[in-house]
């Protein structure tokens, strides 16, 4: 193996991404691996990428979308990217439509089963 190569699983280990995580933004273009073994294919990554994988895990922490991360990781100057960020935080902090969480289409979260209802 070469020097200063990290395979993925000891790249999972710096960044705090999944092994799975990892093989889905290779295959998505987020972030692919800087090499890639010609005898045992195996994802190889530089120290250099630790960064962008470290950033990655921070804005799906905040529940940004895997494309929009994408566009982020894509800019070439720092106020780009933090533009996109600060927009994407509005829209967390933006009040529900209709004022409360919904599923799929509009729906109310489900009930437990067995539920208590809050009588006031």
């Amino acid at each position: 193996m070469l020097v200063g190569v990290l395979t993925i699983g000891t790249f999972s280990r710096r960044t705090g991404l999944s092994v799975r995580a990892l093989r889905l933004y290779d295959e998505l273009g987020v972030l692919r691996p800087d090499s890639l073994d010609p005898r045992t294919g195996y994802r190889l990554y530089s120290p250099s990428q630790v960064r962008a994988a470290r950033m990655i895990a921070l804005l799906r922490a905040a529940e940004m979308p895997l494309r929009d991360i994408a566009v982020v990781l894509e800019q070439a100057d720092r106020a780009s990217a933090h533009r996109l960020i600060d927009s994407h935080a509005a829209e967390l902090e933006a009040p529900p439509v209709g004022g409360a969480r919904s599923v799929g289409f509009g729906s109310p979260l489900p009930r437990r089963r067995g539920a208590q209802r809050d009588v006031q």
